[in-house]
């Protein structure tokens, strides 16, 4: 199972004066089982290639293909312009707002599950329902489960997240800290069964402690068959848990590999790599 950006390129106020190229002529394969980090500075781009890779936003060239090997066979999500209304979610929302398309696939496989699913940067602009439970029972709802199909669900996620389904089910998910937040919105996508889970800066505003069993819980996630990939600024946070890392700079992909730390920052074109106060093996750590 792979995804596949052949040649895509966004724009957004498309055909205006003020349009704006996001995204140009990215070519991308998301493997199986992997853990993707696409690093880039603030605006160049992660955020909207996140969304054309879940289906949110059409491209304006170019195309995105789900290929199952399996079965010798791709499913087409975006091709080329198609629709006026996608271009509405601005490339700096980083998701505010955009409520319910965390909730939609790009495919959808019957009550089995989605193909992929995008968690956004901000949990709180995500959730509606009043208590987890109705968070984590939304996704599978749609896809037609009803009663103990989605409470199972609902205590698989919980469990894969690490966090006490019968302690927090009944409680608002605006009642809970940041870490925990971020981690029912990732339960939530994953009661829809996706293969591709997206992830917009998974680790803002969280502790050291709390970026850390972010990261394990989402590799974890790819042991269990979800292929997973992280849109980031943060480049410290991603090395020591990314299979491969990707650069994004001026919505153009420049770089794609097992990258070190210094070959990261050289692409970036900074002058020298800053010291590693900001990473996960460092971040709010005591000594």
């Amino acid at each position: 199972m792979k995804l596949v950006m052949d040649n895509v390129q966004f724009s957004y106020d498309r055909g205006s004066p003020a349009e704006r190229i996001v995204l140009d002529s990215v070519s991308l394969e998301v493997r199986e089982r992997e853990l993707l980090s696409i690093v880039g500075r603030t605006g160049s781009g992660k955020t909207t290639l996140g969304l054309v890779m879940a289906g949110l936003l059409s491209p304006a060239r170019g195309r995105m293909t789900i290929e199952d090997a399996s079965v010798g066979g791709s499913t087409v999500a975006r091709e080329g312009i198609t629709d006026d209304a996608s271009i509405a979610i601005p490339a700096t929302t980083g998701g505010r707002n955009t409520r319910t398309p965390r909730r939609k696939p790009t495919a959808k496989r019957g009550a089995e599950g989605v193909d992929v699913v995008m968690v956004f940067q901000f949990p709180e602009s995500q959730f509606f329902e009043e208590s987890v439970l109705g968070e984590l029972a939304f996704g599978p709802s749609r896809l037609g489960l009803t009663g103990e199909a989605i409470q199972r669900r609902a205590v698989s996620a919980m469990q894969k997240v690490r966090l006490d389904f019968h302690a927090l089910s009944t409680r608002s998910p605006l009642s809970l800290s940041d870490g925990e937040k971020r981690k029912v919105a990732i339960a939530s996508a994953l009661t829809c069964g996706p293969r591709f889970l997206i992830l917009d800066e998974p680790t803002v505003s969280l502790d050291w402690e709390a970026a850390v069993h972010t990261f394990e819980v989402l590799r974890e996630l790819t042991q269990s068959g979800v292929s997973v990939i992280v849109m980031t600024h943060e480049v410290e946070d991603v090395l020591a848990y990314s299979d491969r890392i990707a650069v994004l700079t001026e919505g153009r992909l420049v770089a794609l590999g097992r990258l070190s730390r210094d070959e990261i920052y050289r692409v970036l074109s900074r002058d020298e790599a800053p010291t590693s106060g900001g990473s996960l093996t460092s971040r709010g750590r005591k000594s």
